[in-house]
């Protein structure tokens, strides 16, 4: 369970760089 919160939580954050380029 810990490792899948860690991999949407990595997805998270590449949505948001990808959308953020300037991030």
């Amino acid at each position: 369970m810990f490792f899948f919160i860690c991999f949407v939580l990595f997805l998270l954050l590449s949505t948001l760089c990808c959308w953020n380029p300037g991030l």
